[in-house]
């Protein structure tokens, strides 16, 4: 299972969890804030904290 954690982790950056007990409808509230917040232009997303890689450079 470590394996399969750690391939989802690299491949996609996260990975599905089941049996969490948190609502249904909490987690559909929070993927529509998700795509709200990154269907924003790039200046606000900026001022909320998050910075798009296509416009960063880490070196």
């Amino acid at each position: 299972m470590a394996r399969e954690v750690a391939a989802a982790c690299e491949t996609t950056g996260f990975l599905p969890i089941g049996g969490h007990g948190i609502p249904e409808q909490t987690v559909q509230d929070v993927l529509e804030a998700a795509e709200r917040f990154f269907a924003l232009s790039p200046d606000p997303a900026i001022y909320r904290g998050y910075l798009c890689l296509a416009g960063s450079s880490l070196a």
